[in-house]
């Protein structure tokens, strides 16, 4: 029976029993000879560059991780085969990140090594995170020193991420508030935060304002503002009182009665609904008001129902005015949601809006949006309504934007009783045409382009 040279092969039981980095290095130490016919060769990618690991950090580089470096050189440069190699090399970085987690994640996601070693870093994520959490101003020192370079978004998410979910939210929100350090939060960690800040930690919750930034009025409200007013409302309860009151910005506070309505209300009919709002000071109905008829509903009959409830609580002001027309139209785009409702069914629904001005906005709005829905003849919806204003309005809106044979659009214009309703219903006639027949000029000539461009496919 043939005997093997020790220095020819690694037992496996060895290999599974490297549970430090002595043993380790016996196996780098060991394998100095050629591997076994079966084994996969390792290619150069796997040299370690002399000294190259040795980077510093910020002032004195002292890591202590000198004599890992050592033995990772030497792993590098032993005659392992590649399966043998990255079984002893993970068994070394599982015990150099419970000696020195700075070190080692500096070798792991350092700019000279991260691409090197992002597969092994992945393997060991479990090791990595309880380190983070276990000390995490030790790794916070190198994010902040700007060790990583263009590598610190994922150190900084792995390391917050660690954080948030092993309950240290206090520990990343201190870190945070050091100065240079805005160039690492971002939104998905105030999500995180939003979300895991301990019910009631108002010191938590007043550091966390500091990352809020109020949108612009024109942008569409999403992401930390709306996280953070959702996660206010909670808190708020059944009071949103000292929110409203100690929040300085007039955006957020209206995000936020939206949220606090939604998660506060959002089970109570739409009457009482109001009814919670209009209790609020005064000077917070317009943000109330604004906050009700922004929440989707996709209901006509719950549309009319808040319009009219939120006019007889005073919410919508005048209700001729630009302010109430403006939150009626808000709710009623509803409407075009209710797909269950034919046109008729919608006309005759938007009659029982009491007060006349938002009655007709209602009705000249939805006329507008006619071929948008379930057909209904039009015949049908006129005569569905009585004579005179509220009719008039219907067919404003209906004439401006349907299409219909040239015959039938006279007739409609020809219906309209108010004679300046009547004739700005003509020139908003004369126009919707004049921008079709625009649009299809450019549609013609860009066919045309088209067809002239040996290149066009």
């Amino acid at each position: 029976m043939k005997t093997r040279s020790p220095g020819t092969i690694i037992p496996a039981a060895l290999l599974l029993l490297a549970a430090t980095h002595a043993t380790v290095f016996l196996l780098a130490r060991t394998a100095t000879g050629s591997p076994g016919a079966a084994e996969e060769l390792r290619d150069s990618s796997y040299i370690l560059p002399t000294k190259a690991s040795d980077r510093g950090t910020g002032e004195g580089a002292q890591l202590k991780s000198g004599a890992f470096v050592r033995q990772l050189r030497e792993l590098e440069e032993s005659k392992l085969s590649r399966r043998d190699f990255e079984l002893a090399r993970e068994a070394l970085f599982r015990e150099w990140i419970s000696r020195d987690v700075r070190g080692a994640m500096a070798m792991l996601y350092g700019p000279e090594h991260r691409q090197r070693y992002e597969s092994l870093a992945e393997s060991l994520h479990e090791e990595l995170t309880a380190e983070i959490a276990r000390q995490p101003r030790a790794v916070w020192d190198l994010l902040a020193s700007r060790f990583f370079g263009s590598g610190s978004t994922k150190v900084f998410e792995l390391w917050s991420k660690t954080l948030v979910f092993a309950g240290h939210t206090d520990i990343l929100l201190e870190c945070m508030g050091q100065s240079g350090t805005t160039r690492l939060m971002n939104r998905d960690t105030i999500a995180l935060l939003c979300a895991n800040i301990p019910p009631g930690d108002t010191a938590q919750l007043a550091a966390l304002r500091k990352w809020i930034e109020p949108p612009d009025r024109s942008s569409e409200v999403n992401g930390p503002p709306a996280d953070y007013a959702r996660r206010m409302a909670e808190e708020a309860g059944a009071d949103p009182l000292p929110f409203l009151t100690s929040e300085p910005d007039e955006m957020l506070r209206a995000i936020f009665l939206e949220k606090w309505e939604i998660h506060e209300l959002g089970g109570l009919p739409v009457a009482k609904q109001v009814e919670r709002l209009a209790a609020l000071p005064q000077e917070f109905h317009a943000a109330a008001a604004d906050a009700m008829v922004h929440r989707e509903r996709g209901d006509t009959i719950v549309a009319v129902e808040l319009i009219n409830a939120m006019e007889a609580a005073g919410l919508m002001g005048d209700p001729s005015g630009e302010t109430a027309q403006a939150l009626a139209k808000s709710a009623l785009n509803w409407v075009t949601e209710d797909s269950f409702t034919t046109a008729l069914d919608s006309v005759e629904r938007l009659q029982a809006i009491r007060a006349d001005p938002l009655r007709r906005q209602a009705l000249r709005d939805f006329g507008s949006l006619y071929d948008r829905r379930a057909q209904s003849p039009i015949e049908d919806c006129i005569a569905a309504l009585p004579a005179g204003p509220d009719r008039d309005a219907f067919i404003s809106g209906v004439v401006a934007r349907a299409d219909f044979p040239e015959e039938t659009r006279d007739q409609l214009l020809n219906a309209i009783e108010d004679p300046q309703l009547a004739e700005q219903a003509h020139r908003d006639v004369e126009e919707h045409y004049q921008r079709q027949k625009e649009e299809e000029e450019r549609r013609r000539k860009a066919e045309k382009e088209g067809e002239s461009d040996p290149f066009a496919q």
